[in-house]
């Protein structure tokens, strides 16, 4: 391949990347600039309860398993009031390393954003998390489109 050729290539590729960056990234190496999220500021709960202790360990298991294996995962923790519903959900083209990264990244910064709320929802290109203390699943909500 010539000199030309080469830096053709090498220009079509840096327009590409500069028009469709998150499409070269991984989700490791993107920058929690690039995630969205929404918190629902009318319903809260206090440090140290069980629903936050649910909370937690809802958000630990989705990262620490296997259960992102496939990119969806949806769980529930607790019972009654303290009761986590949650899911997760990662682009099909992401490998398992990429779609747990990405996950547990949204998962920290979800906890610091959205602080002692009871509903949350942490979106990127590559990967979505919510949780709420009311049943997600089967239920249609366009209140956190974007």
């Amino acid at each position: 391949m010539g000199s030309f050729q080469l830096l053709v290539v090498l220009l079509v590729a840096a327009l590409v990347n500069l028009r469709c960056p998150v499409l070269l990234l991984p989700a490791s190496a993107q920058s929690l600039t690039d995630m969205y999220y929404k918190c629902s500021r009318n319903r809260n709960y206090t440090t140290g309860s069980l629903f936050e202790s649910n909370l937690s360990n809802m958000l630990f298991s989705i990262v620490s398993g296997n259960e992102v294996s496939s990119g969806f995962y949806n769980v529930s923790e607790g019972s009654g009031g303290d009761r986590v519903y949650s899911v997760a959900l990662c682009r099909g083209d992401l490998r398992q390393d990429y779609c747990r990264s990405c996950v547990n990244a949204s998962s920290h910064e979800i906890m610091d954003l959205c602080l002692n709320q009871k509903e949350a929802i942490m979106w990127s290109n590559d990967c979505m998390l919510r949780y709420s203390d009311q049943s997600l699943f089967g239920v249609l909500d366009f209140r956190y489109s974007y």
